[in-house]
Order: C-alpha cells, then sequence, then structure tokens
C-alpha cells in the first residue's frame, strides 16, 4: 500500500464530517437551540460519513448485560432506519400532488404509522368530502410498517425473513389491496397535509434506544421466564412501538438467544397488539366514516398476516407456537 493510500478514507470522511458540522452550525444560528431540521442531501452526506467509521470499528458482537447489546447490529437498525427516511422524504417531494397524500401516509409509517393514522383521521374531520383519501394515506402507512419490518430483520438476520415472508407479503398484499380500493374514490386535488421541512433525527436514535433497552430487557425475560416471557413482552411493547420490537427480536436471534420460530410468533404478537392501538387511535379522530374504513382495512390485514403465518409455518412443518 502506498502511503497516501493509508489517509485518504480518513481525510475523505474528515472532510466530509466538516461539511456536515458547519451546515449544522448555520442551521442553529438559523432555528436557535431547537433542533433544526436536515435537508435530505445533509442527511445523506452523515450516512456517508457514518458508514464510513461505523461499519469497520464497531464490534459484532455482545456487550452489557446478559451480553445483549450489540454495537454492530444497532448501529445497522440506525444507519437503514435513516436511509429509509431520506428515500421516502424524497419519494414524496418528488411525487407531486396526484400521489402526494398516499405519498405522505407513506412516509410518515417509517416513523410512526399510529400517528399517521392520527393525523389524517383529523384531516378527514377537518375536510369530509376527502375522507376516502384520508383512508388511504391512513392505510399506507400501514404498507410502510410492513416493509419495514422486512428490512429491520433482513439487514440484522436475514435468515429470519424466510420465516417471516409469508406472513409479511399476506399482509402487505392486502394492504396495498385496501390502498387501492380507497384511493379509486379520491376526488380531484390533494388532502391538505402538514408540510414537512426536512429530516430529523433524533426520532431514529430514540428508536435505537429503544430497541437496546428492550433488548436487555427481553434477554432477561428469556432468561427468567423462558419462550413465554418474549412472547408477552413482545406483545406488550407492541401496544407502543412495534418496529422497535421486530429489531429487538432480530437481534435476540441473531445472537442466538431466540430461536427463529419463536421470533416469528412473538412479531406476530407485537404487530396483533399494535393493529390494535392503531384502531383505538382511529376512533379517538371521532370522524366514523374514517374510523370504520380504518377498522375493516386493519382487520383485514391483520387477518391476511396470521393466515400467511399458519400457511408458512404448515409449509414449513413447524408448528406456529413453539414456546416453551
Amino acid at each position: 500500500m502506498e502511503r497516501g493510500e493509508g489517509v485518504e478514507l480518513p481525510r475523505t470522511t474528515a472532510g466530509m464530517g466538516q461539511t456536515v458540522a458547519d451546515r449544522r452550525r448555520i442551521s442553529v444560528q438559523t432555528h436557535g437551540m431547537k433542533e433544526a431540521p436536515l435537508s435530505t442531501g445533509e442527511v445523506a452526506l452523515l450516512l456517508a460519513v457514518a458508514g464510513a467509521v461505523g461499519f469497520p470499528l464497531l464490534p459484532d458482537r455482545g456487550f452489557g448485560p446478559y451480553e445483549a447489546l450489540n454495537p454492530q447490529s444497532l448501529f445497522r437498525l440506525w444507519f437503514v432506519l435513516t436511509t429509509v427516511l431520506v428515500a421516502a422524504q424524497v419519494a414524496r417531494e418528488r411525487l407531486g400532488p396526484r400521489l402526494g397524500t398516499i405519498a405522505a401516509g407513506f412516509a410518515g409509517g417509517f416513523v410512526s404509522s399510529t400517528a399517521t393514522i392520527g393525523a389524517f383521521g383529523l384531516a378527514a374531520k377537518a375536510e369530509p368530502a376527502r375522507t376516502a383519501t384520508a383512508s388511504a394515506g391512513g392505510v399506507a402507512s400501514s404498507v410502510a410498517t410492513l416493509i419495514l419490518y422486512a428490512v429491520l430483520v433482513a439487514t440484522v438476520e436475514p435468515a429470519l425473513l424466510w420465516i417471516l415472508a409469508p406472513p409479511l407479503v399476506t399482509g402487505l398484499l392486502a394492504a396495498v389491496a385496501c390502498v387501492a380500493f380507497f384511493i379509486r374514490h379520491r376526488p380531484t386535488g390533494e388532502l391538505a397535509t402538514p408540510a414537512v421541512e426536512g429530516l430529523r433525527l433524533s426520532p431514529t436514535f430514540v428508536f435505537v434506544l429503544a430497541v437496546a433497552v428492550a433488548t436487555v430487557v427481553m434477554s432477561g425475560l428469556r432468561t427468567w421466564l423462558g419462550d413465554v416471557g418474549i412472547v408477552s413482552a413482545s406483545a406488550a411493547a407492541g401496544l407502543l412501538d412495534a418496529h422497535a420490537t421486530t429489531g429487538t427480536v432480530a437481534v435476540l436471534v441473531h445472537e442466538g438467544r431466540l430461536a427463529p420460530a419463536v421470533a416469528r410468533l412473538a412479531v406476530l404478537a407485537a404487530f396483533t397488539t399494535n393493529t390494535g392501538t392503531k384502531l383505538v387511535i382511529a376512533s379517538l379522530t371521532r370522524h366514523w366514516p374514517y374510523t370504520v374504513r380504518l377498522v375493516l382495512a386493519h382487520l383485514f390485514i391483520a387477518a391476511a398476516v396470521w393466515v400467511g403465518a399458519v400457511l408458512g409455518a404448515m409449509l414449513g412443518g413447524q408448528p406456529l407456537a413453539p414456546v416453551e
């Protein structure tokens, strides 16, 4: 190796990092001390710097309580989640007004499908003539939820994706069918949705922190209560955030602490309870035409997910609930 080759990457990385820092300083001066939104270009630059540093340096083994914290797995989760957010934001910006509502719901689902469903319910209540459009946007957030499940699992433990593929595929097909059904009644124009100025990264760090905490807790429950503790904890955690639960389960499988078949049941439990939370949020908007559409659509999606899980277990010759 020539002398210049050994220092090229660090110099490049340092220069990219300095560019991000300079842009952040300008944004802080503009927005004050509150978190300033990042442009997609700034986030892409930050990802390049983080990837160049994080992937080579972070170890891929367990640390901390129960050796449950894997720095490489947690970093990969943050990196992929942020990349997906950037891609969703770009799609939303470039699809134009005709598909703007669907794009907004889809992009919102990568952050919080539950919050997105609530936001579209309030928007539909303000503009009742566009209830069908709002319903399509709300269900589109659940399309993103299922896609993110697959992305998170494939990022941490690709082998687990094969076991989860049947329920994810059937659920995704059902969700897309519901979006198509609602959007065909869409009136001319776009539903008014709040403008999004750039991206904020704090939710991605909170997500990874939640995964880290949940991984430690579930590792402890696995030690004390066996597989039943994992499934029960997943169902409870799914009431608030099924994404983090799915990431946690994938990490446990990657570390050899959880059987893939049990992980499938844990993800299904989290998905089911999270669906219940979405239905409660939809009803709290008190716009019943929207609520009825969302309830029926998500019951259909949940049924499709469980049918896919049962079929997958039968074809794989494994019990659906192999808990100890």
